[in-house]
């Protein structure tokens, strides 16, 4: 319509990756319990057999400050040493274009980043994409996750954030530059990702879907955070109330039966 287009060849595809497991988490406090789980995941593969062994893992982290510290308190563990880089603005040419390079070619297999990487990266194999705090609105947060399973192999991404990560974001700081539409536009798209990474009684895809304006429905993807909870629900729940209640409808049938 903006181009003025006369029936133009529309081709669109579903934004349905059914190989990334997403998940979101609440983050306590400073998140240090949250990066210890990490830590701890990624050091237990480092043991079975070195950086070849480590998922290839990129940490989102908002500012330079907090890219710095993510990656100085990964690297902490004895297991990731040397794997660790980071990657953010404020460091020299030379240093980003090494950690670009040794993680590309898996010298080491986690970065601790801004979201200036990861554009043009031509890593098929990226198995965790991590936020450790919100990305600024719903579309950054599905292109930067598409950069996980490439390959077309199961991948996690994970949201780690807290109501702060989305409000900080409505600030001047943020959208003092814009139009009174254009920063409409962005705070209901902060809006949507805040509910996207609370809500938790629908498929993280189908939310997705329908934030996008998708349809039909994606439905359960079976994988995600929302999707594996209920079906642990309904294996551990327990159905004997409405199991007797079934029984004996199906008791008093009988007897009115010819």
């Amino acid at each position: 319509a903006s181009l003025g287009l006369r029936e133009p060849l529309i081709s669109a595809q579903t934004i349905f990756r059914p190989n990334l497991a997403l998940s979101c988490e609440r983050r306590a406090g400073s998140g240090v319990a949250e990066l210890s789980r990490l830590r701890s995941e990624l050091a237990r593969y480092a043991g079975q057999g070195g950086a070849r062994a480590v998922p290839s893992t990129i940490v989102y982290a908002p500012t330079q400050a907090t890219v710095e510290s993510v990656g100085q308190y990964l690297g902490q563990d004895p297991a990731l040493d040397g794997m660790v880089e980071i990657y953010h603005g404020g460091l020299a040419p030379a240093a980003r274009t090494t950690a670009h390079e040794r993680f590309l070619s898996g010298a080491a297999p986690i970065v601790a980043a801004t979201v200036a990487f990861g554009m043009g990266i031509d890593k098929p194999d990226i198995r965790r994409v991590y936020h450790f705090g919100a990305p600024k609105t719903v579309e950054e947060y599905y292109q930067q996750i598409g950069r996980a399973g490439r390959d077309g192999n199961l991948s996690s991404c994970v949201l780690m954030a807290t109501d702060s990560d989305f409000s900080r974001y409505k600030s001047d700081f943020y959208l003092g530059g814009l139009s009174a539409d254009g920063r409409s536009a962005v705070e209901g798209s902060i809006d949507l990702l805040r509910q996207y990474h609370g809500y938790r009684q629908m498929c993280r895809w189908t939310q997705l879907g329908r934030i996008f304006g998708e349809q039909p429905d994606i439905g359960h993807c079976g994988k995600c955070d929302v999707c594996t909870a209920s079906a642990d629900d309904l294996i551990e729940r327990n159905y004997a109330a409405e199991v007797k209640l079934l029984l004996l409808g199906l008791r008093t049938l009988g007897r009115k039966a010819p």
